[in-house]
């Protein structure tokens, strides 16, 4: 009889001991099954992250925008970039803003919830282009276009060069207004042509700074035209009797009398009047 109760107590504690452990293998099959479940869901989560682009092509100084899309409210973004063609403007949240510096390749990088994300970029530079198509200037001053992105021999050419003084050096065109007047510049480079209109005003009207003198006989005076645009070509003496004047505009007065002296611009003659009176007067 004891023998029996002995197996029976035995039967039940071992029955026990089962149930625990079965009860055990249960509750860590359930954990496993909810850790695969949750990185599922985790991976399904990044599978939906993804650049808007994975490559794009730039010239130099135009902007790109990428973005991470698919991104979660709230998780961190790192961006980064490597090669020196391009470089990042702003970076904020999903958003990154990229600018070409140089022709040549780099790469931008974006990390977000342990992995990370890329667009290969491509810097090139923009197509040949004169610097002005229109330019205005005055008499007398001086400006220059150049031939941008171009690696070619080009041909300047001047419609009228009555216009503008040119000096041509390489991709550079330098200009100087000559006289009042439209003309255009053309470069031929790489088989095709460009073409800039130049306009030159007038910078001012010439005039004598003194337009009435009074000396007396033995004296001089220098004089000289307002307008600096205006180059004097020469300067003379109506009656050189009553004064004389040299090629730098220095008037001497010799006798009593009323003349003119005018000085020869590039543009017209313009006149000053001189009266000369006695030493004694």
């Amino acid at each position: 009889m004891d023998y029996e109760k002995v197996q029976i107590r035995n039967g039940r504690f071992y029955s026990q001991i089962m149930s625990r452990i079965l009860f055990i293998i249960f509750f860590i099959s359930c954990a496993v099954l909810t850790l695969k479940c949750t990185q599922m869901t985790v991976d399904a989560a990044s599978d939906k992250i993804r650049m808007n682009r994975s490559s794009v092509t730039l010239e130099t100084g135009k902007e790109f925008t990428l973005k991470l899309k698919g991104v979660k409210k709230g998780s961190e973004i790192q961006w980064a970039i490597s090669g020196e063609a391009a470089g990042i403007t702003v970076k904020k949240g999903n958003v990154c803003k990229i600018i070409g510096k140089e022709a040549g390749k780099a790469t931008v990088f974006a990390a977000c919830d342990g992995k990370i994300y890329k667009c290969k970029v491509k810097v090139k530079l923009p197509p040949p282009a004169l610097s002005e198509k229109k330019v205005e200037i005055k008499h007398g001053e001086r400006t220059y276009i150049v031939m941008e992105y171009n690696s070619k021999p080009v041909k300047w050419t001047v419609k009228n060069s009555e216009i503008i003084d040119t000096r041509l050096i390489g991709q550079y065109c330098i200009m100087v207004g000559k006289r009042a007047g439209t003309t255009y510049v053309t470069a031929q480079t790489g088989g095709k042509t460009y073409r800039c209109k130049v306009t030159v005003s007038e910078s001012g009207r010439p005039s004598v700074v003194m337009k009435k003198i009074a000396l007396t006989a033995g004296h001089t005076v220098r004089l000289s035209v307002r307008d600096t645009g205006h180059k004097v070509i020469k300067w003379g003496v109506e009656n050189p009797e009553i004064v004389s004047i040299s090629k730098y505009g220095v008037v001497k007065a010799k006798k009593r009398g009323t003349t003119r002296v005018f000085a020869v611009t590039n543009e017209k003659t313009v006149y000053a009047k001189i009266r000369v009176f006695d030493e004694e007067s």
